[in-house]
């Protein structure tokens, strides 16, 4: 007599699952078997001849939940009256009768990100969003369009360094608008991204140049601040630029939101900004910020009277409604451009962040806490201590010089 091979019990159950799901469904003959190590879902109506798919997921009980979900929405199709391959095609992303709208799926996916849940704001889809997915329908129109979620991706951010903020913010815009199609409209499952996140944004190469800021001397600010201050459209400039770097704000878009308040126990005005950043993780709350002064070559501080200025409705301004206003000012005066070179020679990077980033570091060299300093920045501790290597390091050196002083006396 043949052997028995008892089945395992994950196989067992696939088999009574798929057996449930064609009663339910009203679908007899349908049945699931293993072939060439991947699993085969087979439909054999009373009276005809057996039909089979085979499905891209392997044999093993690591990857049925999977292929159960795959099954399920299969049997969904052919309730609707597709046959078994038209319907696998369907739910593979494979069927060219049936192609998603993947245009009417970015408007659905711009109203519910800048209208519902932790909803982002229109300049925010406009430049985060909208580059990556208007070019995303183009891609899905051309004849060797991309077959799955993760093929999408790779194609999108491909042309982008490896590691680049433009690919980390593709590949979040991307990932997330993918998940929305097959969770929220009901898209095939293969449009779902399976890979890493890690692995479609790549890392650095060693020798790659690295493009965060670096922070700015007092006296090289001071400087640019002086040569830029010749003209009207200098002035104005120069005091957005006095603004970021005494308050440690993130950049126009702050400044834009900065205005004064009176404080009603001290009845003195302070700078409050109303700027809510919003990302993922949440919105940062409006705050109040505090100044900290440049110091000029000879330590004494500078004082601009921002503040001042600021109540009698004096301090000029620019029109600060372009995001890339600044960089575009910047960029066309020769001492912007002959600083950048220096510090580059030097490997630093000269960017709008560095004034923000001379606030934090004249913080510590002052000994304002890496709390304290994180609460005017407008950020958590964790991300200060994550984006400012420098916060950690000062508090701790402190903190032991003031024990070893403590030891000798």
């Amino acid at each position: 007599m043949p052997r028995l091979v008892d089945k395992p019990e994950w196989e067992r159950a696939a088999a009574r699952s798929v057996k449930r799901l064609a009663k339910t469904a009203q679908i007899s003959g349908l049945s699931v078997k293993a072939h060439l190590g991947k699993v085969r879902l087979r439909f054999r109506p009373p009276g005809e001849k057996e039909q089979g798919v085979p499905l891209p997921f392997q044999w093993s009980e690591h990857d049925w939940d999977d292929a159960y979900t795959r099954i399920r929405n299969i049997v969904a199709l052919m309730r609707e009256g597709h046959s078994l391959k038209a319907a696998a095609d369907i739910a593979d992303g494979r069927s060219q009768t049936s192609r998603p709208s993947w245009e009417a799926a970015v408007n659905a996916y711009e109203i519910q990100k800048t209208q519902f849940g932790n909803a982002i704001q229109s300049k925010t889809w406009n430049s985060d969003y909208k580059p990556p997915l208007t070019e995303l329908i183009s891609l899905m129109e051309q004849k060797d369009a991309p077959r799955d979620g993760n093929e999408v991706i790779e194609c999108l951010v491909i042309r982008y360094d490896p590691g680049s903020r433009t690919r980390n913010i593709r590949v979040d815009s991307v990932t997330s608008f993918l998940k929305y199609c097959v969770e929220r409209l009901r898209f095939a499952d293969a449009w779902r991204p399976t890979e890493s996140r890690a692995k479609f944004v790549g890392r650095k190469p060693k020798d790659a140049l690295d493009y965060k800021a670096d922070p700015l001397a007092d006296v090289d600010i001071l400087k640019l601040i002086a040569e830029l201050s010749g003209t009207e459209a200098g002035q104005r400039w120069s005091n957005v630029l006095k603004l970021m770097a005494v308050y440690g704000l993130r950049g126009i878009a702050e400044v834009a939101a900065l205005e004064t308040r009176v404080d009603p126990r001290t009845k003195e005005p302070y700078m409050f900004c109303c700027y809510e950043k919003r990302s993922g993780k949440g919105v940062t709350k409006p705050r109040k910020v505090r100044p900290l002064p440049l110091l000029d070559a000879d330590g004494k501080e500078v004082d601009w009277q921002l503040l001042e200025l600021m109540v009698n409705g004096r301090l000029l301004l620019p029109s600060l409604q372009d995001k890339y206003s600044m960089q575009t000012f910047l960029r066309r005066k020769s001492v912007w451009t002959e600083l950048k070179k220096d510090m580059a020679s030097h490997g630093l990077n000269l960017q709008g962040k560095s004034f923000r980033d001379s606030y934090s570091l004249r913080a510590h060299e002052m000994g304002v806490s890496a709390e304290h300093a994180a609460l005017s920045m407008g950020h958590s501790l964790e991300t200060h201590l994550r984006h400012y290597p420098w916060a950690d390091g000062a508090s701790a050196d402190r903190d032991f010089e003031r024990a070893r002083n403590a030891r000798k006396t």
